[in-house]
């Protein structure tokens, strides 16, 4: 077998073929025939759809057993995982061959059923005689002992490549090469090509996908009939609608529901009772059906310590005997046999309470409980084909609006649906109609009895709208709570919408506008009322002739409180009374003799920063006169104008202190009596 340098890793599996022609069987060469005697139990008889990927399947049979299904291979492992007898049907035993090749392909093909690596393919010729060819001297002969893969810097040391080093005896020398470099390798060793040839089959049985046939025993029911269940994964059934609005003077339109259904089973399904379920029960998937072979821990053998004895020489007398040093220790146990053995000899169990415990923080199980719906005849697909059935058809209430989001320049029409019948309606796009023809798409959410929908199919350009937003402060309450002051603040949105309608037509257009909700907040609204709101979003309903315009305004108020100290809560008070709308009147001739101290306060501050302003230009003045007076000896005329300047700048200083401190004294008792008055005012929302 030869394998070129640009091969795969099925290309070393393809190239076995050339050393070993004999003929790949077919994919069920290794799938025995059903056993001679069994009943086939055909297509089901009953077969339940769900939303989470799995379908229940009944089969029902007359025939006595033992009985046989035909399964695909991926439906194997659910299978195996939840069949069941019912209506009084004992089950015996489910069988059913192995998959193709396993022994075949150990070693070769990875456990979990993926495709066969280079890695494995090459390490499966390890003790096997190859021939190894390239350029120059890189051609050799011998043994293979080892397959090594490892990342290699490439020319410039900058990404590293995988390289897979191949180490060979070659009569006694052990050479190296590097099979990136190799033209080609050949295999001489006809033992291995007959195992790769069987794993070549085995892969190209289980590539097909082929049938396997299941072979059941068990006891049929007093009446002889024995049915048969299973959960097996099926295509997710999809519901689609049909909408058509009410005609004029009706509240009532027709709505048709129809399910989107796959036959991806290995037979056809020949009048079955089929059932739609919009419930999504928890479902997995586990490899029951492959072999799963287990790494047990290699446990240390066992040995005995041993003692070399003595080599006795002669006897030592008693006295001598006596002060000898005494025989050492026994040798302690080794690092790997203390580590495999517990302390105390004691193997550690885990508590039974931890057997099938959740994960932190997996979510609960699903119910999996969700509408039914029986389809009111048979149906018959054969397998591989899709179908679209009728599962719904009812006649609820449906009203035509507009819907506007903020923001939006021209709302939505939209059909207000109500589920008036007793069961829940699926997801699915609805496809909308009236009188004249086609209206648009839509989609409708998983709507409970009771419950309605706004299902939006079209842009409505016939009505405009233009969005306006003011934010803004107001004070709802202000306390002394414990020594501090406790203000409530509204902050509150005002948004302003201006709506101009049709220019033609003579009915009224009933909008519904939607405004993003807000945690803890409260709307108000003018020019509209307030509709059932939504999980995102709050409605007010308002209607809009033709050739009219509307001006709906729409407050929304949240409310927040802080508590301060009672010097900080002046400036807060104040700017609240500065701000837009302002307080009320009574609370503004409260606050007033508060802001007429809080301004005394402040022009105190100003007139003392101004003063301690001058005081530092005295004070440079001075340091300047004093360092010019160094200049000049005691008695000198120019020394003592200096200390005449000196003694008048003194004096401006200990003015300018004595202003200053008044100023300050101002503003303190100003800010005294402000805090006495504010710890006197209150504001009650109420």
């Amino acid at each position: 077998m030869r394998i070129g340098s640009t091969r795969t890793a099925l290309a070393l599996l393809l190239a076995t073929s050339a050393l070993c022609p004999t003929t790949i069987q077919a994919a069920r060469a290794d799938t025995p025939t059903p056993v001679v005697g069994q009943a086939r139990l055909g297509g089901p008889a009953r077969i339940l759809l769900t939303l989470s990927g799995v379908g229940w399947f009944e089969w029902t049979t007359r025939q006595a057993g033992p009985w046989s299904i035909e399964a695909k291979p991926s439906d194997v492992d659910d299978l195996l995982k939840s069949i069941v007898a019912i209506r009084g049907t004992s089950l015996g035993s489910v069988s059913m061959p192995s998959p193709p090749g396993e022994a075949d392909t150990a070693g070769i093909v990875p456990s979990d059923g993926g495709p066969p690596t280079e890695a494995a393919l090459l390490k499966a010729m390890i003790g096997r005689d190859v021939s190894l060819e390239g350029p120059g001297n890189l051609t050799a002969r011998g043994r293979l002992l080892a397959v090594e893969a490892s990342p290699e810097p490439a020319a410039g040391g900058r990404i590293a490549v995988n390289r897979t080093r191949l180490t060979l005896d070659t009569g006694g020398v052990l050479s190296q090469r590097v099979l990136e470099e190799l033209t080609s390798v050949t295999l001489t060793d006809s033992g291995l090509a007959n195992r790769v040839e069987k794993a070549l089959q085995a892969i190209g049985a289980r590539s097909e996908d082929s049938p396997v046939s299941v072979t059941i025993t068990g006891t049929a029911n007093q009446a002889g009939e024995a049915t048969f269940a299973a959960a097996l994964p099926v295509p997710l059934w999809k519901a689609t609608y049909r909408l058509r609005g009410a005609a004029p003077g009706s509240t009532r339109g027709t709505l048709q529901g129809w399910a989107v259904v796959a036959n991806t089973t290995a037979t056809d399904w020949t009048n079955v009772s089929l059932v739609l379920q919009s419930g999504n029960p928890s479902s997995f998937t586990e490899a029951l059906y492959a072999r799963t072979d287990v790494t047990r821990p290699a446990a240390p053998v066992d040995q005995q310590e041993h003692q070399l004895p003595g080599l006795d020489q002669r006897a030592i007398p008693t006295p001598a005997r006596a002060m000898a040093a005494p025989p050492p220790p026994p040798a302690p146990l080794t690092k790997s046999a203390a580590a495999d053995e517990p302390e105390g000899g004691l193997v550690a169990e885990s508590s039974g309470d931890e057997i099938g415990a959740s994960a932190p923080g997996s979510p609960p199980p699903a119910e999996g409980v969700g509408e039914t719906f029986r389809l009111a005849n048979p149906v018959t697909l054969a397998a591989g084909q899709t179908a679209e059935l009728p599962f719904i058809d009812t006649t609820p209430t449906v009203e035509k609006v507009d819907l506007l989001s903020q923001g939006w320049e021209h709302p939505v029409s939209a059909l207000k649906v109500t589920n008036d019948s007793e069961g829940s309606w699926p997801a699915g796009p609805v496809s909308t109609s009236d009188g004249d023809g086609f209206s648009g798409d839509a989609r409708m959410p998983a709507t409970p009895p009771g419950e309605s929908r706004m299902l939006a199919f079209a842009q409505d350009l016939r009505i405009g709208a233009k969005w306006t937003v003011v934010p803004s402060q107001t004070l709802a309450s202000f306390s002394i709570v414990d020594g501090l002051a406790r203000v409530g603040v509204i902050d509150r949105t005002t948004i302003g919408l201006t709506l101009a309608g049709s220019a033609t037509g003579t009915d009224a257009t009933k909008l519904i506008v939607e405004i993003p909700r807000m945690p803890g907040a409260t709307i108000h609204a003018e020019g509209g009322d307030l509709a059932d709101p939504t999980a995102a979003s709050w409605r007010v309903s308002t209607a809009l002739a033709p050739q009219t315009s509307k001006t709906v305004t729409i407050k929304v108020d949240t409310r927040t409180f802080d508590d301060v100290q009672i010097a900080d809560a002046s400036a807060i008070l104040m700017n609240l009374a500065s701000a837009p709308g302002g307080l009320p009147a009574p609370a503004m001739a409260t606050l007033a003799p508060i802001a007429t101290l809080e301004k005394t306060a402040a022009q105190s501050d100003q007139k003392a920063q101004a003063l301690e302003q001058q005081r530092q230009d005295e004070f440079t003045n001075e340091q300047r006169l004093r360092q010019n007076m160094q200049l000049f000896p005691a008695g000198d005329p120019q020394r003592n104008r200096y200390v005449a300047e000196l003694q008048t700048s003194d004096e401006r200083i200990n003015s300018l202190d004595a202003q200053i401190g008044q100023y300050r004294a101002q503003a303190i008792d100003a800010r005294r009596q402000r805090d006495a008055l504010i710890e006197k005012f209150t504001l009650s929302d109420d």
